[in-house]
């Protein structure tokens, strides 16, 4: 009696296991438009873009122009870097980890 009873539970479990499980749609992800300009605000956009070509000091048409070193533009003091550079050279860097051990 008990097997039956086992057995019946068990094709019970069976079926409701075969049961389909319905799927899910995905849903479409909508484009998002792109807002056009105005006209005004297109025009502004085009007049900053050149603006660096209306400078008040051309380049000389001849030559390559006036060049500037990356510290000239920056303003960085050259007497603070070359004094680094002798802080450098007095207090050398410590010995490496592996060749002290």
């Amino acid at each position: 009696m008990k097997e039956e009873e086992e057995e019946e539970e068990k094709k019970k479990k069976k079926k409701k296991k075969k049961k389909k499980k319905k799927k899910k749609k995905k849903k479409k992800k909508k484009k998002k438009k792109k807002k056009k300009l105005q006209a005004s605000s297109q025009r502004d956009r085009d007049t900053e873009t050149f603006d660096h070509l209306s400078s008040p000091d051309p380049p000389s048409v001849g030559g390559q122009g006036q060049k500037t070193t990356p510290l000239q533009e920056e303003g960085v003091n050259t007497e603070r870097r070359s004094q680094n550079r002798q802080d450098e050279d007095t207090f050398p860097a410590p010995p490496c980890f592996y060749c002290s051990a």
